[in-house]
């Protein structure tokens, strides 16, 4: 994950939200220092807090994290969830 794809993301999807830093960290239950640090790329997320952002904007990890340009969660279709040993 390049970070600074993550940083840009996370601000663009609060701003559109229209969610403050304080209001998105009461709803992460995180500082809204730590916030502030993820949008300015002086820290990474940790794993959990990757999912628990991306669960709320309902969007994908490979979008929050640069990998795509579509937001979109997909979901694999039965035939490529056997291909990969997934129930």
């Amino acid at each position: 994950m390049n970070n600074s794809d993550f940083s840009t993301i996370l601000k663009k999807l609060r701003i559109e939200k229209g969610i403050t830093q304080a209001g998105l960290a009461a709803i992460l239950q995180i500082s809204q220092k730590t916030v502030a640090h993820l949008e300015n790329d002086y820290r990474k997320p940790s794993y959990e807090l990757l999912i628990s952002i991306a669960n709320y904007y309902s969007v994908s990890l490979d979008y929050l994290c640069g990998r795509s340009n579509d937001p979109a969660i997909h979901q694999l279709e039965q035939t490529e969830r056997a291909e990969i040993g997934i129930n």
